[in-house]
């Protein structure tokens, strides 16, 4: 349960950052950046769900209100405050502590990066990895 709470808060704090770069001006820039935050707020959802959180309760409600913010394309920084308050209610709710047992190795990080990212963010994270290119070229990401 601890482990699928804590995947819950990464994938809420992603959106809470990553949300403003499909934005310019209030209009989509990146169609594919914003469908993918529409994703991350699905998949929360379905993660909430198979932790026994009911669409009515208050983190149901909460994440319902996030969806629609995305989904009506709201600001960056409502989505942002949005985002980082259902972060904080699942913390709440779930029992779980923000900092590291131990402090976090940089090399492992970077192995773990190159291991499991970097073939669609790219080596410097800005999602020009070839498996990034290879999935949109074949039509399996918008």
């Amino acid at each position: 349960v601890a482990a699928a709470a804590q995947r819950i808060v990464h994938v809420l704090d992603y959106i809470a950052v990553d949300y403003e770069w499909a934005f310019e001006d209030g209009s989509v820039v990146d169609e594919l950046e914003y469908r993918e935050q529409l994703e991350f707020a699905s998949s929360v959802d379905e993660a909430l769900a198979g932790l026994g959180v009911a669409s009515d309760a208050l983190l149901g409600r909460d994440l319902a209100a996030l969806q629609a913010a995305i989904q009506a394309k709201r600001p960056a920084v409502e989505v942002a405050r949005g985002s980082r308050a259902l972060a904080r209610s699942v913390r709440e709710e779930f029992d779980l502590h923000t900092s590291p047992p131990r402090t976090p190795s940089l090399e492992r990080g970077e192995a773990v990066y190159a291991r499991a990212c970097a073939s669609c963010h790219g080596a410097k994270g800005r999602g020009d990895g070839p498996a990034a290119r290879e999935m949109i070229e074949s039509g399996c990401w918008p």
